[in-house]
């Protein structure tokens, strides 16, 4: 089999004494997405090689009070290693940016991935999901404070009992948040009352906890009408929609059932 030599390049900054300020945890933030960035182009760049697997963006940081460091490291072949380099030395006058010696590494060809298969590798563990046109809302307010949290798919292109086996088992009455409140509780209203007020959007993660019939039957509904769900990164509240077509959100839900089955078969 050929061989590529690969190197790491490390990006090594010192937080000094500011570590819990705003402006050094963007630098991280935007650190993470360079490198991250920067692994996903050369994933694509050498799509339909079995390299790609050894290409690996680690991240890691600590710190004492207020001294600390972070350190991000990119693997990659010997022949981008310049130009990333100079991207990486750019992001941050005060950063090292180094580089170890190159090891050669066997690879053969390989599948290409699908744009599907590249985005959920790029984003594994971390998409969740939105059926926006079902609404939460928060009503029947007693001293300010709601006690009835509830679900209206009016007008919605989805069923309520569609809805509802999408969501079957995953929140426990430990989840207290007004959407998932609503779920396990299985409240829908055909119009919510006049002191109602529209929830905050909550966000699914895809795998967490995600069993095959909640995929199956989120897949199923994705087939008939993929427009009608949204993809986001991050948290409940937070995080970055994803702009994708239906054949790749379809792609999606497919790669993650499919890792969900061999999980559960090993």
């Amino acid at each position: 089999m050929p061989k590529m030599k690969l190197i790491t390049v490390t990006f090594h900054r010192s937080t000094g004494y500011s570590y819990e300020t705003d402006s050094f945890h963007n630098l991280m933030d935007r650190v993470w997405d360079a490198f991250d960035k920067k692994l996903d182009e050369l994933v694509r760049k050498y799509n339909g090689s079995s390299i790609i697997d050894s290409f690996v963006h680690n991240s890691r940081s600590d710190h004492d009070g207020e001294e600390g460091y972070f350190t991000e490291t990119l693997r990659c072949p010997e022949a981008d290693a310049n130009d990333l380099i100079r991207y990486f030395a750019s992001l941050d006058s005060c950063a090292d940016v180094t580089h170890d010696k190159s090891e050669a590494v066997e690879y053969k060809k390989a599948k290409k991935l699908t744009e599907a298969q590249l985005v959920f590798r790029r984003y594994k563990g971390k998409l969740r999901f939105v059926i926006p046109s079902v609404k939460c809302y928060e009503q029947h307010f007693v001293k300010g404070e709601a006690t009835e949290y509830v679900l209206c798919n009016r007008n919605a292109p989805i069923t309520k009992a569609t809805f509802l086996k999408i969501f079957d088992g995953l929140f426990t009455k430990y989840d207290d948040c007004p959407f998932e409140v609503a779920v396990r509780d299985k409240k829908f209203v055909s119009k919510p009352r006049k002191d109602a007020k529209l929830s905050w959007t909550y966000r699914t993660s895809l795998d967490y906890h995600t069993s095959i019939e909640n995929l199956k039957t989120l897949l199923a509904y994705a087939r008939r009408g993929a427009k009608f769900i949204d993809f986001y990164l991050g948290g409940w509240r937070e995080g970055d929609k994803l702009y994708l077509n239906d054949e790749i959100k379809v792609g999606i839900i497919k790669e993650q059932l499919a890792e969900t089955k061999a999980k559960l078969a090993k």
